[in-house]
């Protein structure tokens, strides 16, 4: 082979790895950045991962020979995905929680709708420098008509002055209903509140400043959700 024909040869090679190169890093997997938030909105996560949870959805389950792109934004045992909808409110939706099992060189998800819980009880407090006796009972009303209404609480309380009570040890969310009866004063008083991730769980408080009316005091969180840029990295 002449010289000409060598470095044609050799161009031709060179042309040809540079196309498998570049090929490579255009089929390569993108990683995407953990997001370590409790609630991650649907419309938020990566195409890719839309896709893995939908499929699961609409079909039962999805399954995959090789890794997936859920788990590299969200940890599945302390997270939650949460589709919105006019119909739940502002701040309402279905929640819901990866099931991944992995068998014979498959990776099967399942979706799974649940309720998350916020971390911190609701307490009832007596701010009205006597002692209370009052009979308690409160309805939780779910977000998704998937899961049913419960009674909470339907019990008798006695709490000491400037004394708590806990009513809910991990409140879920969604909407409650109390009725609180003084025995004292043979007096039902009614007060409703709601439990998501942009408001910590609700203080309830029984006399403030000398009157006997229950109200629900609030702590609202700042939320930003996490969202993922096109390089897989969270924006925030």
């Amino acid at each position: 082979m002449n010289r000409r024909a060598l470095l044609a040869s050799a161009g031709v090679t060179s042309a040809s790895f540079a196309g498998c190169f570049d090929n490579v890093r255009s089929t390569r997997r993108l990683e995407y950045e953990e997001c370590t938030s409790m609630i991650i909105p649907m419309d938020n996560v990566p195409e890719e991962v839309e896709k893995e949870v939908t499929t699961a959805l609409e079909d039962g389950s999805y399954e995959t020979d090789g890794d997936l792109y859920l788990t590299d934004i969200m940890d599945p045992e302390s997270s939650y995905l949460k589709y919105s909808a006019p119909e739940y409110g502002t701040y309402g939706g279905r929640y819901y929680q990866p099931v991944i099992k992995a068998s014979n060189g498959t990776t099967r998800l399942r979706i799974e709708e649940a309720i998350p819980t916020a971390g911190r009880s609701i307490p009832l407090g007596n701010l009205s420098g006597t002692d209370i006796f009052v009979s308690v009972h409160i309805t939780f009303e779910p977000y998704s008509e998937t899961f049913d209404s419960e009674v909470l609480i339907d019990d008798d309380f006695e709490v000491s002055a400037e004394q708590d009570a806990t009513l809910v040890e991990e409140p879920k969310y969604g909407f409650y209903s109390a009725e609180i009866e003084y025995h004292s004063e043979k007096k039902i008083v009614e007060e409703e509140w709601e439990v998501h991730e942009s408001v910590s769980p609700t203080l309830y408080i029984v006399d403030e400043f000398g009157e006997k009316e229950p109200f629900v005091e609030t702590s609202p969180a700042s939320i930003r959700y996490c969202e993922w840029d096109e390089s897989g990295e969270l924006l925030y």
